[in-house]
């Protein structure tokens, strides 16, 4: 017969497994919104593989003003099919969290880019979830663009204990192609205009404009809520988490070595460096820190769930 003392080793052996088990799993159950995920692309120069957090699977994005679909694990432009950017959307674990990955060189010299959900592409409401080109922490999109990034609400917002928010949408006269019509909305409604009824709050600074509308907390259970901006041609997200107070700390993500030539959004020039040989986890055996390939062997399956438009187009057809 087994003895009680070996009874008891397996025992506490099988509570570390399956606790440890729990916790890399609870990691991954719901959408956050990590540290290295702002919405900003700092690298200067140089290839930069950017990463993101997406709650659903993107069919295209746009880059500044070309549109690109998803195809085969690459983005290939419409206008021009030898025009192509390495693209990747894998899902993380069982949580509607995806892992998405687009390597774009000269950030320099972009502006903004762009993600297609079809959740957020319906009833003529155009809602691309952006991303904003900040080289070196500086903007360049103030004079080419309408909407004012830097002006407006911040890309991610953390309302815990919030009853409402306001967000805003700053609009330069002088980068708008005309006068813009201007529409504030989430995915399942319009919010306000600045043609017509429901008018968004307008603070008029001269070639500077404000629009305002304040966001009630949800009165079901909802953690996330995407607020959409778009006008003359040039778009802005925001995302409110209304049940945190920060940005979830870089467990997974590793520092998002972006590449380039300066400190800010990395320091080198090879975009598949994500690692960061950091950790305390009470559960691990190697003593370092998750990073992003460590998530992808754990909890991403190695095939690529991107999907491709003509794998759409058979559905649909169907």
């Amino acid at each position: 017969a087994e003895s009680v003392p070996r009874r008891k080793m397996w025992s506490l052996l099988l509570i570390c497994f399956y606790g440890c088990f729990a916790v890399e799993a609870k990691k991954h159950n719901h959408f956050v919104l990590y540290d290295w995920d702002t919405g900003l692309i700092t690298a200067r120069s140089g290839c930069v593989k950017h990463r993101t957090m997406l709650p659903e699977k993107f069919y295209s994005l746009r880059l500044d003003n070309r549109d690109y679909n998803y195809k085969h694990g690459k983005c290939v432009a419409e206008v021009d099919s030898s025009d192509t950017l390495e693209c990747s959307v894998k899902r993380v674990g069982k949580a509607k969290m995806f892992l998405t990955k687009v390597t774009i060189c000269d950030p320099q010299k972009h502006i903004w880019l762009g993600f297609k959900l079809h959740r957020f592409f319906r009833e003529g409401r155009y809602g691309y979830v952006t991303n904003f080109f900040y080289p070196g922490g500086k903007w360049i999109s103030g004079s080419k663009y309408c909407i004012q990034p830097n002006m407006s609400s911040p890309l991610r917002i953390f309302a815990k204990g919030k009853k409402e928010v306001q967000v805003t949408c700053t609009t330069r006269k002088s980068s708008c192609s005309a006068s813009p019509w201007l529409v504030m909305f989430t995915p399942d409604r319009e919010l306000c205009r600045n043609f017509s009824v429901p008018y968004c709050g307008k603070n008029d600074l001269g070639d500077v404009v404000e629009y305002t509308h304040s966001i009630q907390r949800p009165k079901w259970n909802k953690r996330f809520e995407y607020v959409f901006c778009s006008t003359a041609d040039s778009y802005l997200s925001t995302v409110i988490d209304w049940k945190a107070a920060h940005y979830t700390e870089d467990e997974e993500g590793g520092d998002d070595n972006e590449g380039g030539d300066g400190s800010i959004g990395g320091g080198g020039g090879n975009p598949e460096d994500d690692n960061n040989p950091d950790d305390s986890s009470p559960c691990g055996d190697s003593g370092r820190k998750i990073s992003i390939d460590d998530l992808e062997k754990r909890f991403i399956g190695s095939e690529d769930e991107g999907i491709d438009l003509s794998e759409l187009e058979e559905e649909q057809n169907e």
